[in-house]
């Protein structure tokens, strides 16, 4: 009896394990959507998921949280899909709730105790 050797075309866990994950960019706005008359998370997400078709948004919806009582925060996978989430929305949903982009903080830094007379070629650039 004769063993066959040749692993060709089998993976091992190692291998599959090794393949690239999909990168979410965690800098892109959620898209706020809140009420204009006061009701809880659960209707406001129903009535998202009963008007707009969540699955034929391209790149997909990477979260779908509740943060400010009756308001529900989306996220998507990259900006293209964001775009068109908000105008899907706003096209939808415009007569009994508010649409809005959340805005992105850029923080600043403020580094003392510097020497004024610091020479280009002492300074050092990090990636």
């Amino acid at each position: 009896m004769e063993i066959n050797r040749n692993n060709e075309g089998l993976q091992s866990y190692a291998d599959i394990g090794k393949k690239p994950q999909i990168q979410i960019n965690q800098n892109l706005p959620y898209i706020i959507c809140k009420p204009k008359n006061n009701q809880d998370f659960a209707k406001t997400k129903m009535d998202i998921e009963s008007k707009i078709n969540l699955k034929s948004i391209a790149g997909g919806i990477s979260s779908l949280k509740n943060k400010g009582g009756e308001c529900v925060f989306i996220k998507c996978d990259s900006m293209s899909p964001n775009e068109k989430m908000k105008e899907e929305m706003e096209s939808q949903l415009k007569d009994s709730y508010e649409i809005k982009e959340m805005q992105l903080r850029h923080p600043s830094i403020t580094v003392s105790n510097i020497d004024m007379n610091i020479k280009d070629e002492d300074i050092v650039e990090l990636n």
